[in-house]
């Protein structure tokens, strides 16, 4: 719906920033790089529907008011209003429109903050306040809030400084975004040649003061339009300074120390009750909640995103349609070219980036090669699927993510989601000629670990599993945080445990590797609960590298043989 305003427009106020010199350690090689950001002058505020009205004739936001932040619109609705101001302000034209590209570098008009432009106002912001007062939502790691009560407010409650730099909405930069922090270049960083997605930063007035919030930045595809996202501008000055002598100091990290696999406990302390027959599937689904009113008829849609290679592979993203007009991501990539039909191993994790060993321009990407665990399918001929955590597409974070599941789909929770979608995935993977039905395989690390006990309790087209670290007790990690279950854990009968998940899973084989993190000596008794309803040893197996959370490669080529024993 569009709101209009009468208002007198009057020029947006900005904030000057003198040339800075920084030193970052580049996260693609450890390196410390020095950077330059020559100076700018970035709005005081938000841009208000106020003043994106007076020059666009419109107002697109949902939530509604003169002087609150303009929103529900897209990077290139924030490039075009960037040009509009730069003409009512009788300067030059920074972009083309059509293609997003800035005309020239030294732009003397108005356009989007720099990745490293919006950092520097960040850190350097005249207030000191900002933080403190801004509008962070709740303070809470797990947020039971009503989210239709809360709302963007007003940019200038906020006495003086460049005001809400966090909270109220996110705010798009310019840069392409990409996961690993690389200062490219080195001079005024502008971030990746190319992408898929751009930088937003600050949060919302959703985004809670946790851990997880980390850097406030995120990403959002450039044609989104999102309740939670709108922009600032800046403008460039001719204010600089001469960079100091380079200097190429190595930031050397030392390997991870292992140790051998441990057999399993031979006395360990018998806590969890023995399971003697199947557990109930359908409590455990009613607890977690499943999308109602959608039909699994039919396979469903996908799309074509691109397709990416390396010396040893080839690939393609996709994305696949798992609830009406949602969509989520998965990355396939065949490996060594084999007759016939082929087992396939799906790898879920926050983004698909990391399972494939590649950055993909997604949200995250993990240098470590023992998490790689699609690109190691696929070296073993399997075909191998990385699909997304859907927390990191439907929204600019979690917070967002879960509002928009809530509203759509009211008591069903993270992890009711996922099993959804992990359905639905292999409901279009069984329709691929290449594909052997009978031999579908999961392996996940952490947050991919628990999809994988998940999915693989609830769907039993899923042949093998391999979980790593995920906790296989509901106390061993955040299994309560609201982008799991949330409220939906008090749902669940006392007692209720993933030893459960484990008889659900039997006769079919899965795997726990454990590191005495999340998982230990202290998981053997939920193994140890389940184990007969295995009737071959093997098929629950047990690997406790203790080496932490993160396995050695030792551990992973391990588990990558035992799934070959269970596949082929």
């Amino acid at each position: 719906m569009l709101v209009a305003f009468f208002a007198v427009f009057t020029a947006i106020d900005f904030v000057a920033f003198p040339p800075s010199i920084s030193e970052v350690v580049d996260g693609s090689t450890g390196m410390k790089r020095t950077t330059r950001v020559d100076g700018f002058e970035i709005s005081r505020d938000e841009i208000t529907q106020r003043d994106y009205q007076a020059i666009t004739g419109r107002n697109p936001s949902a939530h509604v008011g003169p002087t609150f932040p303009v929103e529900n619109v897209s990077w290139f609705d924030a490039i075009r209003f960037a040009n509009a101001y730069s003409t009512q302000q009788k300067t030059e034209l920074c972009y083309d429109t059509a293609t997003g590209e800035r005309i020239r570098l030294k732009c003397k008009g108005y356009r989007l903050p720099t990745d490293a432009e919006w950092l520097r106002a960040f850190r350097l912001r005249e207030d000191a306040t900002n933080l403190a007062a801004a509008n962070l939502g709740l303070e809470q790691t797990i947020n039971p809030a009503p989210f239709d009560k809360l709302s963007t407010r007003a940019v200038d409650t906020i006495p003086k400084g460049v005001r809400d730099l966090v909270g109220n909405v996110w705010e798009w930069c310019e840069d392409w975004f990409r996961p690993i922090s690389s200062p490219w270049p080195l001079d005024n960083p502008r971030g990746a040649l190319r992408g898929l997605t751009r930088v937003i930063r600050g949060g919302s007035f959703l985004t809670t003061r946790t851990s997880w919030s980390r850097s406030l930045r995120s990403s959002l595809e450039p044609n989104t339009r999102s309740a939670y996202t709108g922009f600032r501008l800046v403008r460039g000055s001719n204010q600089s300074i001469p960079f100091p002598p380079l200097a190429f100091d190595t930031v050397a990290a030392p390997l991870p120390k292992t140790q051998q696999p441990q057999q399993p406990p031979e006395a360990a302390p018998q806590v969890v009750p023995a399971l003697h027959s199947k557990p109930s599937l359908t409590k455990w689904l009613t607890a977690m909640g499943e999308p109602k009113g959608i039909s699994r008829a039919n396979p469903p849609r996908v799309r074509a995103i691109q397709t990416f290679q390396d010396p040893y592979l080839d690939g393609k993203i996709m994305d696949y349609e798992s609830e009406p007009g949602i969509w989520e991501r998965f990355a396939m990539i065949d490996g060594p070219r084999n007759v016939g039909r082929r087992p396939v191993v799906i790898v879920p994790y926050y983004d698909v980036d990391t399972p494939v060993g590649m950055d993909l321009g997604g949200r995250g990407f993990n240098l470590t090669p023992s998490i790689w665990f699609a690109r190691h399918a696929a070296q073993m001929g399997y075909i191998a699927v990385a699909v997304r955590w859907f927390g990191e597409s439907d929204g600019e974070r979690y917070d967002e993510v879960i509002a928009n599941l809530r509203k759509r789909q009211p008591g069903v929770s993270g992890l009711g989601k996922w099993v959804w979608d992990s359905k639905r995935l292999i409901d279009y993977l069984q329709t691929l000629p290449n594909v052997d039905k009978s031999r579908i395989a999961m392996v996940g690390h952490s947050l991919g670990g628990k999809m994988t006990l998940y999915a693989a309790a609830t769907d039993p087209r899923i042949h093998a599993a391999v979980v790593s670290e995920p906790g296989i007790s509901l106390k061993f990690s955040n299994y309560d945080d609201y982008w799991y279950w949330g409220g939906n854990l008090a749902k669940l009968p006392a007692g209720s445990d993933h030893h459960e998940l484990l008889g659900l899973i039997a006769p079919r084989a899965i795997l726990l590797i454990a590191g005495e993190d999340s998982d230990g000596d202290k998981s053997w008794p939920f193994l140890e609960s389940a184990r007969g309803l295995f009737p071959r040893k093997l098929d629950l197996g047990w690997l406790n590298h203790k080496s932490g959370h993160t396995p050695p490669v030792e551990a992973i080529g391990q588990a990558m043989d035992w799934l070959r024993t269970k596949l082929n």
